[in-house]
């Protein structure tokens, strides 16, 4: 710094006022200065104590300071050196009681030009040096006093002094010309202007010729001549004043007039600086440091073009050199990180000459419309993929397939070539669904959709029609033994292991295959065979794949027959009761009954549930003859109980469907009611599959079903993935073991090591175990031995009709009795 240079240090936090004020003592030629800048109090005060400077430019609203605390501070820290108060319009009051306190003055932000601020940080300087030595000891102020004499006469200010009355004692000549009258003519004089008591203030009087004046005041009290007196300077502003308020007038209308446009507007000069900008752009760039603002964007040093900081070419500087009007969508990041789109008007600006003078920028935001748009692209593209593709594994779905069918098809008669279809649909998926829930079933059907999606070449298709099947097309086939290899290859990448939720799983497939032109020439027709096939590959045993033969098309269409009649069976009456007794394996005596459903067919005859339960269970008709059988069951219990026969549980079985329904225990209570059955003579068997789906929620539905005094027992046990910490959760009374298990008992050893572990497992916890299925004397012997209760199969009896059932009871005399009193022998006689 070069020793005639002033060291001032300027307190401001906005980059843009730091900016004005160096811009503005830059401009003046006489004034050499060094400026620093601090941003915060502590930084201040930080640089005060390691540096020397001459004044200090202060703001008054920094953001770690409150109240007066920045100059109070800044003053302890300080005391010898000169601060002038930078304030707003609103500070003014704050400033003048600062320079009450010891600051040497102050100005108000925006109110003053550049001569004004040098004039005052030079004799904010010397006032402040004034007054340190008036405050030296009379020595010292003997030895000085020629000197403040001379500064006091040379002062620009006026500088008076009041005794105690504030009357006049001394008027430098700066005082003389502002009041118009001699020193001589001034002593003496009152002085009629108050000052504030923190001694600093604006006075406007009238002064020579009547014109008014603005004068800034500020006092401070002195000793004169042994006396208390008060040294008063005034400033005349008046013409800085006149200039500020014709200024703010003219800027203050033309802002009002862009203020009221609701677009972001800004003007920039030929220097890319802004020269002018409305409410809505400085919401939108807001305040921003000395880096960024005001310059628009960067420069480009003289280059042919210049760039912005994006790295793409400067909008600005081609509007200045081709003069001609632009518009483009820009992207705005804010502080807060939301990124928004603007439509930018870049217009030439010309003088009145035609000169070139900026290009003023109008911006609309857009976002919203851009958004829209990309949303409805968006949408349109979502919903033209969802209608043509399936959502969980995003292959084609059967909209897709059919029309890539039809076009290989078409392709495939004019090529005279062959295409084969294959149907393939998933072995015992159901189970994988039921037991280890929806959202696992769903990861089950993703991976076999890649796995097929990985083995097909690029002119294949592969889809999903729905649910656990799924089609491919496979064009230019050679013959079916190449078809035969596919089928065998898929069927083997399909069985790898595949661990799910902590289960490691085998898949397989059941394949059906049809053949273009050989078997049908229409897509409708060739899905119809493949469909066909694939059934004959389940009934073959599953994970297997079957060609289609014409002898198929009668079975389909048998097939569809049935389905046509079931939906009409229960509304003619043609559904009937068989009923199966229950023995107790010690006593040789029955002890329960199970209601098995039997189709009477007017023209197939009797048809086996295993023929018309899947259908039913597959169509949804499972619920009504569910409710059917469980209401005719307990209507012929309740009749063969009031005829004597012995008290016993009556077991009707509940459909997966059915133990679902959020009204069950409603309908189970209403049946009750209705046909007059105690609930303890009511026993219903829930497979351990249908129960393991959702653990929670069915021990919730087996409690009411318990509260109301139903039996609950377990049918198949053994065939599902129970723990024994579920099942000794379960409200249950008995476990019905798997007839698969007895059947092989005396000839596996592993079904009879998992039948005696059932039966240790049910004794163990308390509950009744029965055997289904029990057709011979070594079964029995077996199950008897290894201590089960119950068992029920052809060796004791086949499952009779209601007739034969009904001659049956009467021999079953009530021995002992149990239950309702109105179920008493003296009540059902």
């Amino acid at each position: 710094m070069r020793q005639d240079e002033l060291n001032i240090l300027l307190v401001e936090d906005h980059r843009a006022a730091a900016e004005l004020v160096r811009r503005q003592l830059s401009s003046c030629r006489d004034f050499r200065f060094h400026l620093t800048l601090a941003d915060r109090l502590t930084t201040a005060l930080a640089l005060v104590r390691r540096r020397r400077f001459d004044a200090v430019l202060l703001d008054l609203g920094l953001p770690d300071a409150m109240e007066d605390e920045a100059f109070e501070k800044l003053h302890q820290r300080a005391p010898d050196l000169p601060v002038i108060i930078l304030s707003g319009q609103d500070d003014r009051e704050r400033a003048v009681h600062l320079v009450g306190a010891g600051a040497q003055g102050y100005l108000v932000k925006g109110n003053f030009d550049a001569n004004s601020l040098a004039t005052t940080i030079r004799y904010s300087i010397e006032r402040h040096k004034l007054l340190r030595a008036v405050r030296e000891s009379s020595e010292e102020a003997l030895t000085t006093g020629t000197r403040l004499q001379a500064l006091v006469q040379h002062n620009v200010d006026a500088i008076i002094v009041l005794d105690d009355r504030d009357s006049i004692c001394f008027a430098n000549p700066a005082a003389e010309e502002l009041f118009g009258s001699s020193a001589e003519q001034l002593v003496g004089t009152p002085f009629i202007y108050p000052l504030r008591s923190d001694g600093l203030g604006e006075i406007e009087f009238l002064g020579r010729g009547g014109l008014p004046v603005v004068v800034e005041g500020r006092s401070a009290d002195i000793d004169w001549d042994g006396q208390p007196a008060r040294l008063v300077t005034l400033r005349n502003i008046t013409g800085r004043k006149q200039l500020e308020r014709k200024i703010a007038s003219e800027r203050g209308f033309l802002q009002r007039v862009v203020d009221g446009v609701l677009d972001p507007i800004l003007v920039t000069d030929l220097d890319c600086r802004v020269r002018l900008r409305n409410a809505p752009a400085l919401k939108l760039l807001g305040d921003r440091g000395e880096e960024d603002w005001p310059l628009r964007c960067q420069h480009g040093g003289g280059h042919e073009t210049r760039r912005c900081t994006s790295g793409r070419e400067c909008v600005l500087d081609r509007v200045r050199r081709s003069g001609e009007p632009e518009r483009h969508i820009v992207e705005h990041r804010f502080t807060d990180g939301e990124i928004r789109h603007f439509e930018v008007e870049y217009t030439p600006l010309r003088s009145d000459d035609g000169a070139l003078q900026g290009v003023i920028e109008a911006s609309r935001d857009v976002t919203d419309r851009i958004r829209t748009e990309l949303k409805l692209q968006e949408n349109q593209q979502a919903l033209e993929h969802l209608a043509l593709h399936d959502p969980l594994t995003s292959l084609p779905n059967r909209n897709l397939f059919m029309d890539r069918l039809r076009q290989g098809i078409s392709k495939a008669r004019r090529h005279k070539r062959q295409l084969a279809l294959m149907f393939i649909d998933l072995d015992r998926f159901k189970n994988v669904n039921d037991t280890l829930g929806h959202s696992s079933g769903d990861c089950y059907l993703q991976e076999i959709a890649a796995r097929l999606g990985g083995c097909v070449r690029s002119s294949d298709t592969v889809a999903r029609l729905g649910g656990d099947e799924f089609v491919l097309l496979l064009e230019e086939v050679q013959d079916r033994n190449s078809v035969a290899r596919m089928a065998r290859n898929f069927l083997r990448v399909i069985a790898d292991s595949l661990a799910l939720e902590g289960h490691e799983l085998f898949p397989s497939a059941s394949i059906g295959i049809s053949m273009f032109p050989e078997d049908a020439d229409c897509a409708e027709d060739l899905m119809k065979c493949a469909d066909a096939a694939m059934y004959q590959a389940k009934d073959h045993g599953r994970n297997t794949f079957h060609f289609y033969t014409p002898e198929l098309r009668t079975r389909v269409q048998d097939q569809l027959v049935l389905e046509s009649s079931l939906r009409q069976a229960l509304d003619r009456d043609q559904f009937c009761l068989h009923f199966q007794p229950q023995f107790s394996l010690t006593r040789r005596r029955p002890v329960g009954l199970e209601a098995l459903v039997r189709w009477q067919h007017p023209e197939l005859g009797i048809i086996p549930p295993d023929r018309f339960i899947p259908l039913a269970e597959e169509t949804g008709l499972i619920v009504p003859i569910g409710e059917w059988v469980l209401r005719t069951a307990c209507q012929h219990h309740r009749e063969w109980l009031e005829s004597g026969m012995r008290p016993m549980r009556m077991a009707v079985n509940l459909s997966r469907r059915q133990f679902r329904q959020a009204n069950l225990i409603e309908r189970v209570g209403t049946i009750l009611d209705d046909t007059g059955l105690p609930p303890e003579f009511l026993e219903l068997e829930i497979t351990e599959s249908t129960i393991m789906t959702d653990v929670s929620q069915a021990i919730a539905t087996m409690r009411a079903l318990r509260e109301m005094g139903v039996h609950l027992a377990i049918d198949d046990f053994g065939s599902g993935y129970s723990s024994l910490s579920c099942l000794k959760q379960f409200p249950i009374s008995k476990l019905k073991i798997d007839r698969s298990f007895v059947r092989d008992l005396t000839s596996t050893g592993e079904n009879a090591a998992i039948t005696r572990a059932i039966i240790a497992l049910a004794r163990s916890l308390d509950l009744e175990v029965v055997a289904e299925g029990i057709e011979s004397k070594e079964q029995l012997r077996f199950l008897k031995k290894r201590g089960c209760h119950h068992g029920q199969g052809f060796l004791f009896s086949r499952p009779l009709p209601v007739a034969r059932l009904a001659e049956m009871v009467r021999g079953w005399a009530p021995r002992f009795s149990f239950g309702r009193p109105a179920l008493q022998p003296a009540a059902l006689s």
